[in-house]
């Protein structure tokens, strides 16, 4: 028990569902979604939903101020696990024509759409951009920038999540989760994560 209790995984836990806390409390304040921009919140109900449905394992890699733990998971609550992705939706009525949206392709061939933040130097989600396959026009993948920050507080966190082509297209196959927090007068938290859906 004392190993657990000390682990990285663990602090991270706890680090996560601290804030957990307070978004979901910003977000009942929100009103009703809105479409305007990619459907961030659909996709990870549909993983949850998925993910939660099968015997998937999980190995992950955290390191958390150089301390560095790898776990291999036979089940995850997988609705917190990926709350922290959930939490960077960005169709919520105070957002709407907060973001420029941008198409493009890719040097692949491969079809990216860009959500950037038109305000400098503002708390929530700077940046999302989504790949999708060509074949059946499912994510290959979504990075997101964000940051938060107060006069007591900044923390900046950058979320990437990978998803398989072929048989198994649409499906979460890895992500990353690597970010920092600096609380006045405490020293900055520097933490990493690497998952890998087995």
């Amino acid at each position: 028990m004392c190993r657990i209790k000390n682990s990285v995984i663990y602090l991270l836990l706890v680090f996560w569902l601290a804030g957990a806390c307070s978004v979901s409390q910003e977000n009942r304040n929100e009103g009703p979604k809105i479409d305007a921009y990619f459907d961030l919140q659909g996709l990870i109900n549909q993983q949850v939903g998925d993910l939660s449905a099968t015997n998937t394992r999980i190995q992950k890699e955290a390191v958390i101020d150089g301390q560095r733990e790898v776990l291999e998971l036979d089940s995850l609550n997988w609705k917190k696990e990926l709350n922290i992705f959930a939490r960077a939706d960005i169709n919520k009525p105070r957002l709407l024509d907060q973001y420029l949206t941008t198409t493009y392709t890719n040097d692949a061939g491969y079809k990216v759409t860009r959500y950037q933040n038109v305000e400098e130097n503002v708390s929530g989600v700077i940046k999302m951009e989504i790949t999708e396959s060509p074949v059946n026009q499912k994510p290959l993948s979504i990075s997101i920038e964000s940051c938060e920050y107060n006069t007591l507080y900044i923390s900046e966190v950058e979320l990437e999540m990978v998803f398989g082509e072929g048989k198994n297209g649409g499906s979460l196959t890895a992500y990353t989760i690597n970010g920092f927090e600096k609380v006045i007068l405490k020293d900055t938290m520097r933490y990493s994560i690497k998952a890998k859906v087995l």
